[in-house]
């Protein structure tokens, strides 16, 4: 053994080698060492190859058991031996398949249109058919609370891109005078207003028509001026009145329309165009403090091939200095940015991951050097619109594409540079500084959807049409649509109907009985009728009009806390926005906001009750009740005997529909009055309330009359704010602090 080592140790190897054919011989080694590792004299099939923690016994039949790289073997072993495999039935919903999937979602869409979102909510959220949309509610994890926390100490992110757009093109002077007809500068700036008309922050407006009858609240955003171009307008419009504000617009400025689709509307002498670009933009809304490091995370910048913008490369500079701000209200308000982010899908992390900015590292001077023509961006072209979203990459080759590369996240090539606009929103500047705030995002039609993942993908919570109403309620702001509006008036409709179909559903023993109660409108505001009262008047119609003068809002707050009384004309039909903070007691929808007594407020007089009243109505309903009863039980009598003889008893339809309507009328009556059915004069009603997490109380956001106040500053000055509450199922009075909302 000794004599064999020492000639081993004593071998001296050649000086060099031909390393083709060494490298040929190594390499015929290997594949005949693999050949006999992969083939075993006692292994006869496929399965059987596998280590023994992986096989499972149905495996010999299912081939869907076996891993992707063994089941094509295994199918020409099971056809070799003559035993063909049992295949599945298909499951009936894969029988009912669609052909075409496309096809199917555009005829799914004829009736309620879809956003580019909807499939992604409609997996994880509550759905609801609204304005000619099928909209996402509130999600299915009843997060109520969570969406609270992530708007003041995170980002709640939201897609409202049913918000519809409109393109308005021509001459400056025109567009600004035409608009003139249809704001009042009471209420807000003009389009032609030094602030926006650069194009560098977005505007607010509330919209009339030629009768001076409110029609709602758009923003708008101009494009920078360039040299022998027409200038360029974007109105972002509310659903529920963005055809009201079209036909509005195209009577104002004497339109015709020159496409199929109704999508361009041209006035040839004056040469403005309108298009209409509900569908070709998309909007998203991210609000708390860390919605802007989720932008800056998901949005890497890049400088498109298809632009050459000194603006362009200027404002990109100026985000990315912004990168660890620590809040969006720290910038200047409404500001406009146009940006150009390589493809979204590559910065996306494969983990959910938080984005958090870094404490300390943002230097304040960045507040201040905004740059100049900040409006200006390839998103405002159309032809760059349609070209990205043409040469998109799809998802399944971006995966592709990575799977070969060695280094994970080693790409080039990022894709296509994708347009974005964003916009800056302050939040509340008063109370609650900087609640709310955030950023908009405007995307290109096409890439609503990757760019959602992606901040999802970096903290982003989601939320829905009751995360916007949780969001105006907690900066006690009434309702976006308002009572004066048409849009308005129907969403009351909608709730009225919904809230009589739930009363009527319930048993006669589990109804609440509102005239016991002396609630003489339960389900429904009536603001005409309680105005009307209250101004002593007899006009018919809504010819009232809600108060957004804000310098007659300020003067009746400060009314409340001072002996002065306002000069404020009380004649007029007109209602105010209200906000009531209570200690005690939770208001809801449909509260009754009352004018109290003297003794009401005192100490020793805690509890104010309201005296149940005689229902006159009762006898009526229990008669009424027991004849139908004996109705229905001679009915069975003659459907079993008719059924005997073969025949059949036609139902009588008419009959049944008169005794639900007699029924309800008994239950509810016709409102006649409003001011004085109860106790203590009503002065409004609450639209929204609840327990609001910023102030830490119960809170009631309504309106009343503005004649009612008159009678409130008649009140001892330490008592002028207060006011009597009281839920419709209740006869207790609360007491609560009375502001203005302006």
């Amino acid at each position: 053994m000794s004599s064999e080592l020492y000639e081993r140790e004593n071998t001296e190897l050649p000086s060099q080698i031909r390393l083709l054919p060494f490298t040929a011989a190594r390499c015929d080694e290997i594949i005949a060492m693999k050949k006999t590792l992969g083939s075993s004299k006692a292994t006869k099939l496929i399965f059987q190859k596998l280590p023994l923690h992986m096989r499972r016994r149905v495996m010999s039949h299912n081939v869907k058991r076996l891993p992707r790289r063994l089941r094509e073997g295994h199918m020409s072993q099971l056809k070799k031996s003559g035993l063909p495999p049992k295949q599945k039935r298909p499951s009936r919903k894969y029988r009912r398949r669609p052909k075409n999937l496309l096809n199917e979602y555009n005829r799914r869409q004829k009736k309620f249109k879809w956003l580019e979102t909807h499939i992604w909510h409609a997996k994880r959220f509550h759905m609801i058919e609204r304005w000619g949309y099928k909209l996402a509610y509130s999600p299915c994890d009843k997060a109520f609370r969570a969406c609270y926390r992530a708007t003041s100490k995170h980002c709640l992110l939201q897609d409202i891109s049913y918000y519809g757009c409109i393109e308005i093109n021509g001459d400056e002077n025109l567009i600004v005078d035409g608009f003139k007809k249809l704001y009042d500068p009471r209420i807000n700036l003009s389009l032609g207003a030094k602030a926006f008309i650069n194009g560098n922050r977005e505007g607010e407006l509330m919209l009339f028509d030629e009768n001076k009858n409110a029609i709602g609240n758009v923003m708008f955003n101009w494009k920078p001026k360039v040299i022998n171009e027409l200038r360029m307008i974007w109105i972002w419009c509310h659903p529920a009145n963005f055809s009201d504000i079209l036909n509005t617009l195209m009577r104002i400025f004497d339109l015709t329309p020159k496409s199929e689709e109704n999508l361009l509307f041209c006035n040839e002498s004056t040469k403005i165009t309108i298009k209409n670009l509900r569908f070709d933009l998309n909007r998203f809304r991210l609000t708390g403090p860390l919605s802007h490091t989720i932008l800056q995370k998901a949005l890497k910048t890049c400088l498109p091939e298809y632009i050459t913008d000194s603006n362009l490369n200027s404002q990109i500079i100026y985000w990315n200095n912004l990168e660890n701000l620590a809040s969006p209200s720290q910038l200047s308000p409404h500001i406009i940015l146009n940006i150009t982010a390589e493809d979204p899908r590559y910065n996306m992390p494969k983990i959910r991951t938080k984005a958090l900015p870094i404490n300390g590292a943002f230097d304040n001077k960045y507040l201040y050097e905004i740059p100049q023509n900040m409006g200006a961006g390839p998103i405002w072209d159309e032809g760059v619109r349609k070209e990205i979203k043409k040469n998109q990459i799809a998802t399944s080759k971006i995966y592709e594409m990575r799977s070969k590369y060695l280094v994970p996240n080693n790409e080039k090539n990022k894709g296509i540079s994708v347009p974005y606009m964003l916009i800056q929103r302050p939040g509340n500047r008063n109370e609650y500084l900087g609640y709310s705030s955030g950023w908009d995002l405007i995307i290109p039609s096409g890439w609503a959807l990757p760019t959602w993942l992606t901040l999802v993908m970096w903290g982003a919570r989601t939320g829905g049409l009751r995360e916007s109403e949780s969001i105006q309620f907690e900066r006690g702001r009434p309702n976006v649509l308002e009572p004066d509006t048409k849009a308005g008036r129907e969403e009351n409709d909608r709730v009225t109907e919904l809230y009589r179909k739930k009363y009527s559903s319930l048993p006669p023993n589990r109804r609440t009985n509102y005239i016991k109660y002396a609630v003489s409108s339960p389900f429904q505001f009536n603001w005409d009728i309680l105005l009307n009262e209250w101004n002593e008047t007899t006009t018919n119609g809504n010819n009232f009009f809600v108060l957004r003068d804000k310098t007659l809002l300020k003067m009746l707050n400060d009314s409340l806390n001072t002996t002065k009384i306002p000069d404020v004309d009380f004649a007029q039909l007109c209602l105010v926005p209200v906000k009531i903070i209570l200690k005690k007691g939770c208001p809801s929808r449909y509260s009754l906001i009352c004018l109290p007594h003297n003794q009401d407020l005192h100490k020793s007089n805690q509890e104010v009750k309201e005296p149940l009243k005689r229902d006159e109505n009762q006898r009526k309903r229990m008669k009424l009740r027991k004849e139908r009863i004996i109705m229905l039980k001679k009915m069975k009598k003659l459907r079993i005997k008719a059924r005997k003889n073969g025949q059949v008893v036609k139902q009588d339809v008419e009959g049944m529909l008169k005794h639900k309507e007699l029924m309800e009328k008994l239950w509810i009556p016709d409102v006649v009055n409003i001011r004085k059915s109860c106790s203590r004069d009503i002065m409004g009603f609450v639209t929204k309330g609840g327990f609001s997490f910023t102030v830490g109380k119960t809170v009631g956001i309504g309106y009343v009359a503005l004649n009612s106040l008159k009678s409130l500053f008649s009140v001892d000055n330490k008592f002028k704010n207060k006011v009597l509450i009281r839920n419709t199922s209740s006869r207790e009075y609360k007491i609560g602090q009375l502001e203005i909302v302006i």
